[in-house]
């Protein structure tokens, strides 16, 4: 497995500043109005599964690296 790229894009970032500013507005508007926004509800709970999924995956294949240098 070749050197991960530090300086690129990473989908990781992405997708936990979308999970969090889709739930940190969501309870903005709830603050401001009195009800949720379903939209941005359901945007932070994909994103943040995504956000965990996207690390799990990044472990396993660090550990399966690690194995095989073994």
């Amino acid at each position: 497995m070749t050197e991960r790229n530090e300086y690129g894009f990473s989908w990781l970032t992405m997708f936990t500043v979308t999970g969090i500013s889709g739930f940190g507005f969501s309870m903005i508007i709830k603050f401001l109005d009195g009800h949720h926004s379903s939209l941005l509800l359901w945007t932070g709970v994909i994103a943040t599964v995504l956000a965990g999924l996207n690390l799990l995956i990044n472990y396993l294949a660090r550990s399966a690296s690690k194995k095989k240098e073994s």
